[in-house]
């Protein structure tokens, strides 16, 4: 289902590693294994083993093969990323369909002001059809954690509030080992670090991170992922802790007032 390109004729490139180790903060592309472009732009592009491309040619700011111990590191903490949002507990949001008739329909998302994490169920995925939409509500980060093995990426075209700018959108495709799409803008950053990430004619204004890449006539325009968690909440026996404490220091300061107080004159 996710493979809608096959790049023919492909010649291949042998690259020099970058002088500089590569972090994921520097790439638009980086693939643990393979990277096959035809057309396009692909910004700063870092690759495990090989780099091929078809005409037309697909164009690159930079490009870089890691050497095995680089490529080592850049993939685990690909992985450790994906899993950390993965674990993130899920803000609340709320969703609205609009749209014609009953099998397609635009999402319509509110969450909370703030940061946002969705943790998407395969039913919701599968109600995604044409556009999705988030509230102008002070969304200042938002991570959509996506199930399923085969994905298509083109489901998840937002269309953001002011405010809301494509370096603070992820789509986690955690599990996925086949992530596709065709013909849509894609406003964030995809991590999909055990996925085949095989798209055509689709604009990515955030960076790509896979484990193997394929793409033809697809532009890739974000540097470097940047992307930070959440602020940590506290879990409930934390803010019992905290606020036991804070009753404790508050007895002491009343208790330590009334000892220090000196008695009224007669």
């Amino acid at each position: 289902m996710m493979k809608p390109l096959v790049v023919a004729a492909a010649a291949v490139f042998t690259v020099s590693p970058a002088l500089a180790a590569p972090t994921l903060n520097t790439v638009s592309v980086y693939a643990d294994k393979y990277v096959d472009v035809a057309g396009g732009f692909y910004g700063d592009v870092v690759y495990g083993t090989t780099f091929s491309s078809a005409p037309p040619t697909g164009t690159y700011s930079t490009l870089a093969q890691t050497t095995p111990a680089e490529r080592a590191a850049l993939t685990q903490q690909a992985k450790d990323l994906s899993a950390f949002y993965k674990g993130l507990p899920g803000t609340p949001f709320s969703v609205g369909y609009t749209g014609p008739g009953i099998t397609s329909f635009d999402w319509t998302l509110t969450g909370i002001v703030g940061d946002n994490v969705v943790n998407l169920t395969p039913a919701q995925i599968g109600d995604i059809e044409t556009l999705l939409r988030v509230n102008p509500v002070g969304i200042t980060q938002l991570i959509f954690n996506i199930p399923g093995m085969d994905v298509d990426a083109a489901l998840f075209e937002l269309m953001l509030p002011s405010g809301l700018t494509s370096d603070k959108v992820l789509f986690n495709f955690y599990e996925a080992t086949e992530v596709g799409g065709t013909g849509k803008t894609i406003h964030g950053s995809i991590l999909a670090p055990y996925a085949h990430v095989s798209i055509s004619g689709l604009t990515v204004d955030g960076v790509v991170i896979s484990d193997q890449f394929s793409a033809a006539n697809v532009n890739v325009l974000g540097q470097g992922f940047n992307f930070g968690p959440p602020p940590a909440v506290p879990e409930p026996a934390t803010w019992a802790l905290l606020i036991l404490g804070f009753g404790v220091v508050g007895h002491a300061m009343r208790r330590r007032r009334s000892i220090a107080k000196p008695a009224l004159a007669a």
